[in-house]
């Protein structure tokens, strides 16, 4: 009991430490201290020697707008337009708006996160900026998530980010064998609670 307790206690510590380092980088993540870090790029081209080019992209889901009473109360953007990812580069900052559409849809899997109906998001955006090392940021102040990781960019490649969603957990289902804790299943219904970071896919 007293290992158990010493755990939940960590943990605890470890996700309050955590959510206030998001805050921090939420207060920061849309402010321009630099725009001379990177360039939108819109068409295909050999990339100059010196640049390098990186694309970042998502794909996740929220529930509905409206769904909930506190959507309204509190003015819940989730299932909106104005759902968006911020990106910050070195200090220079940028807003990516996703395309979106209503999806109810994935296989019935307590793996699948994703199951039901919802609005899916796509977040795309290519960037050009100078080859080495970078300071990147990204957030979706709507949901309390900013995460912070330095990249290394090799010149006149063209790479991606791609940010996967993890969800919190949304209902039980069950209960485990071996112990008394209620299993949960993770669901875009219980909202994002925060992202795994690959480029080019290995995991930052």
């Amino acid at each position: 009991m007293k290992i158990m307790g010493l755990i939940g206690l960590l943990l605890a510590v470890t996700i309050v430490s955590g959510c206030a380092q998001s805050r921090e980088l939420i207060k920061t993540v849309g402010i321009n201290t630099r725009t001379d870090i990177f360039q939108q790029v819109f068409i295909k081209g050999n990339i100059p020697q010196g640049s390098a080019d990186l694309i970042i992209y998502s794909s996740l889901k929220t529930h509905k707008p409206g769904l909930y009473i506190s959507d309204d109360m509190f003015g819940n953007k989730k299932g909106t337009p104005d759902y968006v990812l911020l990106v910050n580069i070195d200090g220079q900052a940028t807003s990516i708006k996703g395309t979106l559409h209503a999806e109810n849809g994935g296989s019935c899997s307590l793996r699948n996160s994703e199951i039901g109906e919802g609005i899916r998001y796509i977040f795309n955006r290519k960037l050009r900026l100078k080859e080495g090392i970078h300071r990147l940021i990204v957030a979706i102040p709507e949901d309390g998530i900013a995460i912070e990781k330095g990249i290394s960019l090799a010149g006149g490649t063209e790479n991606v980010i791609e940010l996967i969603p993890q969800y919190w957990s949304s209902k039980p289902i069950g209960y485990s064998r071996h112990t008394t804790y209620t299993m949960r299943k993770t669901s875009f219904a219980g909202g994002l609670r925060t992202f795994d970071i690959l480029l080019n896919e290995d995991s930052l």
